[in-house]
């Protein structure tokens, strides 16, 4: 007599998708895949994570940023986000395939607050009860509109 042994289509969970910003508890190891990142199908599994290729620098240059790049480890079900400045957005893919050679498909998108802050000196040369319109541009950039700016302590600016 022989026995049929039937499992259920392996299932991929990449997690959800979700917001990070500088200073959150944690930001620092931001880790990706669901709990668990497979199921279904049969063990042991295999993870494939990767994303849309970020070109570096400017258009044209031909350098990419890959998987392998921003991941602590592109093949393990819960990877850690080891360079969050790489993009403000990037969807991760996960394909997880059984031991049968059957796959599944999901995918997550992280978002980053990154700001970006360089120092530069203004130097405007006016006469009490003068003003001046500081034309200068912010040394301020990143992170999500709408921004605001606070400019302390107002009696001096």
């Amino acid at each position: 007599m022989s026995s049929l042994r039937s499992n259920a289509q392996v299932t991929a969970e990449a997690g959800n998708s979700f917001h990070s910003c500088p200073g959150d508890a944690n930001s620092d190891s931001v880790m990706i895949g669901g709990m668990p990142t497979a199921s279904g199908g049969f063990a042991p599994y295999t993870y494939e994570w990767s994303i849309e290729p970020i070109e570096l620098g400017f258009p044209g240059s031909g350098l990419f940023f890959y998987a392998s790049d921003i991941l602590t480890d592109s093949t393990i079900a819960n990877p850690l986000i080891i360079d969050r400045f790489a993009s403000d957005t990037i969807a991760f893919f996960l394909k997880v395939t059984d031991s049968n050679g059957s796959t599944s498909l999901d995918s997550c998108i992280v978002t980053f607050s990154n700001f970006g802050i360089t120092l530069k000196s203004y130097v405007y040369i006016i006469n009490a009860g003068d003003s001046v319109w500081m034309d200068m541009g912010v040394n301020i950039g990143g992170g999500l509109p709408p921004e605001t700016f606070l400019w302390q302590p107002l009696r001096m600016v």
